[in-house]
């Protein structure tokens, strides 16, 4: 049994050297950012749907106590917070992994750097929710 273990833990040591190692962990790093991108949509979600329901509407509109109205709009700013934050990850994190790969191709990496200026820097939209981020931050 003891030999199987230290068979198992050289294998795996071998492996951790390999490409194949560091595309699993590209793609385990990848698959966690998505995942609390997808959490942090849903609380902005429910949190926003919760804010617009009828029920709260009436909790708010009757009820003339302001901290209600101000524990409702900070947590509608930091669940916008954090999936602004998680978009950012996703889309920085696979720019760069990208990047990383297409380097060596001197013409389809000018024309990733392109789309890049394009799709971000140049983008008011994108420029739109990068400013829109930052001041939720500050």
């Amino acid at each position: 049994m003891r030999r199987e273990i230290f068979n198992f833990i050289n294998k795996y040591e071998k492996f951790k050297e390999t490409s194949s190692y560091d595309f699993y962990m590209l793609i385990k790093e990848n698959r966690l950012r998505i995942s609390l991108l997808k959490e942090n949509f849903n609380e902005v979600y429910n949190i926003v749907q919760f804010h617009n329901s009828l029920e709260n509407n009436k909790t708010i509109c009757l009820n003339s106590n302001s901290k209600i109205r101000r524990k409702t709009q900070i947590k509608i700013v930091k669940s916008l917070i954090n999936y602004l934050s998680s978009v950012f990850s996703v889309v920085d994190y696979s720019r760069r992994t990208l990047e990383t790969y297409i380097k060596k191709d001197t013409l389809l990496y000018e024309s990733f750097q392109h789309k890049v200026n394009l799709n971000f820097t140049l983008n008011p939209l994108h420029r739109f929710i990068q400013g829109l981020r930052n001041y939720t931050i500050h």
